[in-house]
């Protein structure tokens, strides 16, 4: 299929209602929606009636079909290690089209759907936006890792993936070095742009607007 969006790969891991429509939409507009179900009974919407359509052995639901056309379908179990890496194989061909779109990201969301229906959703916030995969991974693992806990008291039926704060990896805003490590060469950069424009070329953002009160004599900077 052709469309505005024909470059793009989507993994589609929602269910219910507003994420099928909107992964449907974009299939609509050409993208190739690759659909995550569970394996044996697939999509749990799809028994959800009536009304359904087809035969009794392969009868479906109107509301899975009005929110799921245009996609691939595929059944992996997520609590199973074989399947992980499937998974992880089809995020690896997402960021590699991210790279080939010149799209980085700065912050990795992990959402997960537990047994009992309800969601959580953790994220982290590099310090450079990035679309290198291992990068996101290792958040990723991280991120899981912390939700751990609550995944082995309520269990676990989906999982999903986002990088976010995307930029055009040919115009990324630079880098300060605000790391530990980096202290020194923040100060060095600061005093740098403070001698060649004026002390109050660059401040803490604590201190924009802020009435500078009663202050004490001090000495040319």
């Amino acid at each position: 299929m052709t469309g505005p969006l024909a470059d793009l790969l989507v993994v589609d891991l929602t269910r219910a209602l507003a994420g099928p429509h909107a992964t449907q939409m974009l299939g609509d507009l050409g993208a190739r929606v690759i659909k995550v179900e569970a394996p044996g009974s697939g999509d749990d919407t799809r028994g959800w009636g009536p009304p359904f359509v087809g035969e009794p052995d392969a009868r479906q639901s109107t509301y899975f079909l009005c929110t799921n056309r245009n996609k691939e379908s595929i059944a992996l179990d997520l609590k199973d290690e074989a399947d992980k890496a499937v998974l992880i194989g089809l995020v690896e061909r997402v960021t590699g089209r991210m790279r080939r779109a010149h799209r980085v990201g700065r912050t990795v969301v992990l959402r997960v759907r537990f047994a009992d229906f309800a969601r959580a959703t953790r994220s982290h916030t590099l310090p450079r936006a990035t679309a290198e995969t291992d990068v996101v991974l290792r958040v990723a693992r991280e991120l899981f890792a912390a939700a751990a806990p609550l995944i082995e008291a309520r269990g676990l039926t989906l999982i999903g993936l986002a990088v976010t704060n995307l930029e055009h990896a040919r115009a990324v805003q630079l880098v300060l070095p605000f790391e530990a490590a980096g202290g020194a060469a923040l100060d060095e950069a600061v005093d740098e742009i403070r001698e060649r424009y004026g002390s109050a070329a660059i401040m803490r953002g604590v201190l924009l607007g802020r009435r500078p009160g009663l202050a004490m004599p001090l000495l040319p900077d």
